[in-house]
């Protein structure tokens, strides 16, 4: 299929809504759909975005739709300083137009705006950015708290496991990946609702250390603290504040079960989850010490919480994080608990920081329009975290 039969169109954020709106009501059953309803009304009020901003490149072959490529305004801070750059946030072509290019031609098409982009993507996309000349960052580590205790230590995963191991020393292969996957659903299943109190009671002490009394509460809209001392702007990262945890908790890009319009359609992104919500909580003791915001949802009969954005009046107000988003997780029957780091390490060691605690790992690629712009200075030595780009709201 020669080139010259694809072309690619730009969609702005100031046409984002009426683009969707028309493309979910045309769709027919089999069509892939580049946006949903409630993505196109979070972009179309992004606080960092104009709006002449590319928000979609979309390719079409004929009236077909056969590929989309979606980008975000986030922001950047340097040396006092901040500079709007963009995220990819989207990127698929139709099934049956793999291997044709198409996915390279969105890539260019998105490079020949000459702006500073970032990404994370999957493994093969990665692959995809390496040949496009982007430059990869450190791997970003955050923590993983998993109290699915019986879904690996059930009796069938373990003696699966040493039949594994004693037939490889005789050169024999095989795999258990399939019938492990079974045995630790149905363990978790019947023993999970019973182990995971035990862990959340084990865990509290732990983190409630030398915390004087507090309280927290849910809100609409959240509002930074007065800070004992004046905010840090040195830092070299992908710059957030309350306005943009505000727009998300506003416009959220995903919906629970039957409030979506696209539910039915093929996009391939996220598009309604279980239970999902986000939403913050804020936190007091003799004053107000800022707030955590959240995601919650269940993702493939996993019941995940993901610790957010977190603004505190000071560097000592870090210990409340974990005992509240324990609180939380506990509420909320909640499986695993994915948060940044620094805020997991009083649960890391001893026995039951080995049993319920891993590390994971994600990669960034940036790719600066130049070697002076604002990426083009300032990658190198990027602080990254947790909610860069558009981990928060998928």
């Amino acid at each position: 299929m020669p080139d010259e039969d694809i072309r690619i169109e730009r969609v702005t954020v100031n046409d984002l809504r009426g683009f969707a709106a028309g493309i979910i009501e045309a769709a027919q059953p089999g069509d892939i759909i580049p946006i949903t309803m409630q993505r196109a009304l979070a972009m179309a009020n992004n606080p960092y975005a104009d709006p002449d901003d590319t928000a979609l490149l979309v390719a079409y072959h004929g009236e077909a739709l056969i590929g989309y490529f979606g980008m975000m305004a986030v922001m950047l801070q340097q040396g006092g300083q901040r500079h709007k750059v963009q995220w990819f946030t989207t990127w698929i072509v139709a099934r049956n137009y793999l291997g044709r290019g198409v996915g390279s031609m969105l890539m260019q098409a998105a490079l020949d705006l000459k702006q500073d982009y970032l990404i994370v993507g999957s493994k093969p996309a990665r692959g995809v950015c390496d040949k496009f000349g982007f430059e990869r960052l450190p791997p970003y580590e955050f923590t993983v708290i998993d109290f699915r205790m019986a879904a690996r230590i059930n009796p069938i995963t373990v003696m699966l496991r040493r039949l594994r191991k004693a037939l490889h020393l005789v050169g024999i292969n095989i795999d258990i990946a399939k019938v492990n996957k079974i045995a630790a659903l149905l363990f978790e299943r019947l023993l999970g609702p019973f182990v995971r109190p035990i862990l959340y009671a084990l865990a509290a002490p732990r983190v409630m250390r030398g915390l004087p009394d507090y309280r927290f509460e849910e809100v609409g809209e959240v509002h930074a603290p007065v800070r004992d001392e004046a905010l840090e702007t040195s830092e070299t990262m992908l710059y957030r504040g309350d306005e943009v945890v505000n727009w998300m908790l506003a416009y959220p890009w995903v919906m629970q079960p039957g409030q979506s319009q696209s539910e039915g359609l093929d996009f391939y992104f996220s598009d309604a989850r279980p239970e999902f919500k986000i939403f913050a909580l804020e936190i007091y003791s003799d004053d107000y010490r800022g707030y955590v915001a959240f995601q919650f949802s269940v993702i493939a009969d996993k019941r995940v919480l993901k610790v957010l954005d977190v603004s505190l009046k000071s560097g000592s107000d870090a210990g409340y994080v974990l005992p509240i988003a324990l609180a939380v997780a506990k509420s909320k029957r909640a499986h695993q608990i994915e948060i940044p780091s620094e805020y997991a390490m009083a649960l890391e060691s001893g026995l039951l920081g080995k049993l319920i605690v891993t590390k994971k790992q994600r990669i960034c690629q940036v790719h600066p329009k130049a070697e002076e712009s604002s990426l083009g200075k300032a990658w190198r030595d990027m602080q990254q975290n947790f909610v860069d780009g558009d981990t928060p709201f998928s």
